[in-house]
């Protein structure tokens, strides 16, 4: 049985040059550099966002335009004091008039209120409260400003965060199940 097929760019792994080589993940790196740098505390929604780019957040919560979008994904990563994401696969092809993107990632985090946790190490050796696996769904659109996302849905599993965040007493068991 035929059925309809489409060119994809599949990477396995981190950023490296192979990733570099398609122009839109050479951009995307860039947005996940500026994601764990926290860069939305510090340049605008339209470095990185169409001004009608929509965000669903991992409770299943969907936000539109670019500066509510923006400013949502703070929200999300808000209980961290520092993160990174370490992609492990991507894979991209084209739309009308850009990308979309399905990858999994690994997220590592860190909260702001020590624990007696153990440590995780990332790929570099860097120590972390936790990690995570991850996944995202990202449309990108070319514009007279260049790539830009148009979409953000995040599927992550927050369970482990959580977890560690009523142990270290940043919140009440009592509230997660409100």
């Amino acid at each position: 049985m035929s059925f309809p097929t489409k060119p994809a760019f599949i990477h396995y792994g981190t950023w490296d040059d192979e990733s570099r080589a398609h122009e839109c993940m050479k951009w995307m790196e860039q947005y996940t550099h500026a994601a764990d740098r926290k860069a939305w505390d510090t340049e605008p929604s339209s470095n990185w966002f169409t001004s009608d780019c929509a965000l669903y957040k991992p409770t299943g919560e969907v936000i539109s335009g670019g500066d509510a979008a923006w400013n949502a994904i703070k929200e999300v990563y808000a209980p961290f004091s520092e993160h990174l994401h370490i992609p492990q696969f991507i894979v991209v092809w084209e739309r009308e008039n850009g990308w979309e993107m399905l990858g999994v990632a690994t997220l590592y985090w860190n909260l702001p209120v020590p624990g007696e946790g153990g440590k995780v190490k990332d790929v570099k050796g860097k120590e972390w409260d936790g990690a995570g696996p991850a996944a995202f769904d990202f449309w990108y659109r070319k514009t007279d400003a260049g790539i830009r996302l148009e979409k953000e849905a995040i599927y992550a599993d927050s369970s482990a965060a959580v977890k560690e965040m009523v142990k270290r007493g940043m919140v009440k068991a009592e509230d997660v199940m409100k």
